[in-house]
């Protein structure tokens, strides 16, 4: 589903199979062009390509040598690893 997205084309939505609905184009409180869309049922080897047309950023996942220093770091002032990685706080 994607809440006052860019304007869809329809055909790129549809092909990725499952039960499609386009909401009506209107204007947001900025003036700019949003559409609403939702499908479901999508064929799982599509997944991927929907979450990317949804505009969802993977979530970084940290190798081996990233996290080496990382825990290092930790084990040597006391603090958990979890609290290696700051929080962004959200306005």
């Amino acid at each position: 589903m994607v809440l006052d997205g860019k304007p869809a084309i329809r055909s790129k939505w549809k092909a990725l199979g499952g039960s499609l609905w386009l909401g009506d184009i209107s204007k947001n409180a900025q003036g700019v062009r949003v559409q609403n869309v939702k499908i479901t049922g999508i064929p799982l080897k599509n997944a991927r390509l929907a979450i990317q047309m949804c505009g969802i950023r993977q979530k970084r996942i940290l190798n081996l040598e990233e996290l080496t220093p990382l825990r290092i770091d930790s084990q040597s002032s006391g603090r958990p690893i979890k609290k290696a990685f700051p929080r962004r706080r959200i306005h």
